[in-house]
């Protein structure tokens, strides 16, 4: 008797530390398996219905999906690269490890036994890590409404298990493919407990499981079942273009097209949304953003601060390509799955696990990222990987504890390239229509020499042709980082090559003003918030304040500025009152202030770039020589705003559709013969002798028809009729006035009219009573004179005057030798306004003055009595100085004042009766001479830092580069 009590003990400790996680699972290699199972307990009648995947394929590794009345969790477990008394399982949007020492020494929610615990966490396929025993035939049964075999086994000769199988199965078969596995084991107070798991499904299938038994990509676990060593590939490109499509939290989508060169901290996005087109040019380097839509083809531009929620914007305010595609973080190797969201293809995952993360949308209480991977054969060799997809899932906890899945974003990636075409580069980081007016720009004229002993100067022009994409690099890279100047600021670079020179025009555009890159709320401040240690200025108003600050090498976190008391203070922070002071504060999340002060300004610009550039010698290495091609700066000139890609742009399409009558030749005349839209073009921005306002061009087939006329577009309106074929233009006057910014009249002499500023301009230019006039907002307003005792300060309005210069015409490069005054350290429109109001000793009018704009020497104005087109006149080729006429119409204004220096007089006649008349034979005169071409080599591109994209291109400078 006390032998089998002794005997009794030692089988229950036996089985106290036997688990049936020991027995290996005897399952073939390369099988893929499907189970579907039922695990009951008879006593509580509670169940739990699972699903298992399993794959043989390289490792054997399986997925247990269980649902019971206390919810749905998955079990994940591997052998070989993962040991096999380990899990991971995941419920409640959360992954935790499963450890098996002795016993699982966790539960899963809602299970309270231990054998239950062990089944659910081996799964169904328990049955291939028993069919190795030694099984005893036993009593049929009806089992689920079918008769069953059974057999029986005995582990430690204690636990009882029972299998039933269908009868047309032999006994070793029926215990591989059970119908139901009836379980007694002893639980911790001895006594014996009984279960049934019921299979309803085993099938061996050709389907590849492997990718779908992987941990479920977004919960994020502490490891993965997978080797470790397998790093996450990071790109290696700085600069790419992408198309991907941005889902958030499954409602909002968005197409968008990036490009993005983080050597020169630049971005372009274009957004589509809900049919709307939304692009951004985003430059890291001040702290702004352009806004267009769509860029380049609309006349509004909007220029705002960046924000943290910006794209590829880090909690440091920092811009990288890593914190643009969510690289950071420590990311593991997940495995190979399916990605469902294009076409179920196989990925390579990786996942990163963030607690108590801040994301430009909020802080959470964890982040999981993951990305997904294609894998590509680079030259039939290496494996390489394209992004697919990637997707961020942020969580934060509810009052129990759970993890709330609360905010998704979702990208797939439809293109992913790393070589971009040329011209789609340059295109992407244009912002220059937000710098439309000829102040906001200035063109630098780089004249370099070449310094090659064995190489005349043609040679050497011929050789630097081929090495212009290196000499525009150099020159970029020289200016960028010299003056820490932005990448976007440089509008334009244009390298013009002729027989013995070259020059590259560099076009330089204005830093936005800091009304639009920072902005302020207005708050009530409590002035004794504010530390007594803090700087305390004045400053006239806001921008001001700013300014002053921006010379300060550590940026401000806070600025306070009170309309009030004129006070400017630096702080650290504020607090609100509602009995405090009303005041501007402006915040600094990009710390940018000082780098946006630092910014060279157009007004120094030429100055700084002389002081560091001219007279500086370099060398390039020449592509199929061993010798590198010699250069130096000779010189650096201002050139004129005749170049300015605003004053090329004469004349804007009113009308789409409709054509000018001719009114008999009385206001308006068709020109004969006109074989192009130059032609008509030409007719009207050619004359000097007529005002002509407005042309109309039609082209229907091969017939085509041109009507010009002198009216302007507000009277025009009851003389066009319908044409499918044609098109109006009218001329712009923009490009006459000089902008006085952030000015408004005191008083003005209009009201104003909802006018955009081409029509303004265009208005005042033909209205005898406008003498200047004012912009903000859309609204126009005429006003008189222009001085500062008549206007003033406003931040959101500017004030346009006439300029003296658009009374005078370019005559060339051929400049009068004699001259009647000489002055210098004026611009163009100060030597034609000197010219305008010249009153010499001896009575001579100033009809013409050369301009020889500011270079390493200082601009001169030479004002002269005459003109180039006179033969007797002495003139000498410059290749720097131009000369510049009175035009024809100014002329006749100057004959009342200086009749005896006029070489001929316009009759008084009519001028609508004489119209058509006149015009008509200027036009042909016009035809006869004017169109002729000027052949030079442009080569307009891009820079990036690093490597050369640059497009060459061969131009013929004329009117016919204007096309219908």
């Amino acid at each position: 008797m006390l032998l089998s009590t002794i005997l009794l003990l030692l089988n229950f400790s036996f089985i106290s530390t036997f688990s049936l996680v020991d027995l290996k699972p005897e399952i073939d290699k390369d099988t893929n398996l499907l189970i579907y199972a039922k695990l009951r307990d008879p006593e509580t009648g509670k169940v739990w219905n699972m699903e298992e995947k399993i794959s043989s394929n390289d490792t054997l590794k399986g997925k247990i999906d269980i649902t019971s009345s206390d919810g749905q969790m998955s079990v994940f477990y591997s052998f070989g690269t993962y040991d096999n008394n380990k899990r991971l399982v995941m419920y409640d949007n959360q992954c935790y490890e499963y450890i098996h020492g002795s016993d699982w020494k966790t539960y899963l929610p809602g299970v309270t036994s231990k054998f239950i615990n062990q089944i659910l966490l081996i799964g169904p396929s328990v049955f291939y890590r028993l069919s190795g025993l030694h099984w005893l035939a036993g009593q049929d049964a009806v089992i689920r409404g079918i008769k069953m075999h059974s057999a029986t086994a005995d582990l430690a000769r204690v636990n009882e298990i029972t299998f039933y199988y269908k009868t047309q199965l032999d006994p070793s078969s029926g215990v591989k493919q059970p119908s139901r596995i009836l379980l007694a084991i002893p639980n911790d107070k001895k006594e014996i407990e009984s279960f049934i798991l019921d299979l309803y499904f085993i099938s061996q299938t050709t389907r590849q499981l492997g990718e779908l038994i992987q941990p479920t990509p977004g919960i994020g676990c502490p490891n993965y079942m997978n080797k470790k060593g397998i790093e996450f590939p990071l790109p290696s490109d700085s600069s790419f273009h992408l198309i991907f499509e941005e889902t958030i939290n499954e409602s909002k989508r968005f197409l968008k097209e990036i490009h993005v060169d983080e050597t020169i901290e630049t971005l372009r996005s274009s957004e589509i949304a809900n049919g709307s087109t939304h692009n951004y040019v985003y430059d890291y380097n001040l702290g702004v953003s352009y806004h267009s839509e769509p860029f380049n083809k609309s006349s509004s531009c909007s220029i705002r601060p960046i924000e943290l929620t910006d794209p590829g914007i880090g909690a440091d305010g920092k811009f990288s390509v890593s914190e643009l595609l969510w690289l950071k973080g420590s990311y593991e190797y997940l495995g190979d799955v399916y990605y469902e969201h294009r076409s179920n293809f196989k990925t390579s995952v990786w996942e990163s696990v963030d607690y108590n993360k801040a994301l430009p949308s909020g802080k959470y209480d964890k982040v999981v990222t993951t990305q997904y991977l294609a894998k590509v054969i680079i030259d039939n060799e290496s494996v390489g990987y394209n992004t697919v997809g990637a997707t961020r899932n942020a969580y934060k906890k509810d009052p129990s504890g759970k993890f709330i899945l609360v905010d998704s974003i979702r990208r797939n990636f439809y293109d992913f390239g790393t070589d971009l075409d040329e011209s789609a580069y340059h295109e992407a980081f244009q912002i220059s229509d937000c710098f439309p007016n000829a102040d906001q720009r200035l063109t630098l004229t780089f004249v370099l020499t070449c310094e090659e002993a064995n190489l005349d100067i043609e040679s050497c022009v011929k050789a630097s042709e081929d090495m212009v994409y290196e000499l525009r690099q150099y020159l970029a890279d020289k200016i960028v980082k010299t003056y820490q100047i932005s990448f976007l600021r440089i509008a334009d670079i244009v390298f013009v090559f002729t027989k013995d020179s070259i020059k590259a025009d560099v076009t330089f555009l204005d830093v936005p003003s800091l009304k639009d890159s920072f902005k302020y709320t207005l708050r009530k401040i409590d002035m004794k918030s504010i530390k007594s240690s803090t700087t305390t200025d004045t400053a006239e108003n806001g921008e001001e304040c700013l300014k002053y600050h921006s010379s300060s090498y550590q940026s401000p976190r806070i600025l306070v500025y009170c309309e009030s008391s004129k006070v400017c203070i630096r702080t650290e922070e504020v607090k609100t009152d509602s009995d405090g002071i009303l005041c501007r504060v402006y915040e600094f999340p990009m710390k940018n202030l000082y780098r946006f002060g630092s910014d060279v300004s157009l007004k120094n610009l030429h100055d700084s770039v002389i002081s560091s550039l001219s007279h500086r010698s370099f060398s390039i290495r020449r592509k199929s020589a061993s010798r590198n091609l010699s250069y130096k700066i000779v010189d650096i000139i201002e050139t004129n705003e005749a170049k300015d890609e605003q004053s090329k742009r004469l004349f804007n399409e009113i009308q789409s559709s409709k054509k000018l009558t001719e009114m008999d030749g009385l206001y308006a005349v068709s020109i004969p013969e006109v074989a192009s839209f130059s032609d008509c073009y030409r007719s009207c921005a050619g004359s000097e002798v007529i005002p002509c306002e407005i042309f109309t061009f039609c082209q229907n087939g091969n017939e085509k028809q041109c009507t010009v006329t002198n009216m302007t577009d507000s009277q025009i309106a009851s003389y066009l009729t319908t044409d499918e074929n044609c098109k109006t233009f009218a001329k712009s006057h923009l490009s006459d006035y000089s902008i006085k910014r952030n000015r408004k009249f005191k008083k003005k002499t209009t009201t104003s009219f909802d006018f955009d500023l081409e029509r303004c301009a265009t208005n005042c230019f033909n209205s005898e009573d406008c003498l200047s006039f004012e912009y903000s907002h859309g609204q126009c307003s005429f006003g008189g004179y222009f001085s500062e005792e008549t206007t003033q300060y406003a931040s959101d309005s500017d004030i346009y005057t006439p300029k003296a210069s658009r009374k005078y015409e370019l005559t060339g490069s051929m400049v009068v030798y004699e001259v009647l005054n000489t002055e210098l350290e004026l611009d163009i429109d100060q030597c034609a306004a000197l010219c305008d109001d010249w009153e010499s000793t001896g009575g001579q009018a100033c009809k013409s003055f050369n301009f020889c704009p500011k270079g390493i020497k200082k601009s001169a104005c030479e004002l002269t009595a005459y003109s180039v087109k006179n033969q007797q006149t002495l003139t000498n080729k410059s290749d720097i100085c131009h000369n510049y006429e009175i035009k024809v119409q100014h002329l006749h204004e100057e004959d009342s004042k200086h009749p005896e220096s006029l070489e001929f007089k316009a009759a008084g006649v009519n001028f609508n009766e004489s119209f058509g008349y006149a015009f008509l034979l200027t036009i042909v005169g016009l035809f006869v001479g004017f169109s002729i071409p000027c052949l030079v080599i442009k080569v307009k591109s891009s820079m990036r830092n690093g490597s050369s994209r640059w497009t060459k291109q061969v131009e013929m400078v004329n009117c016919d580069d204007i096309t219908f």
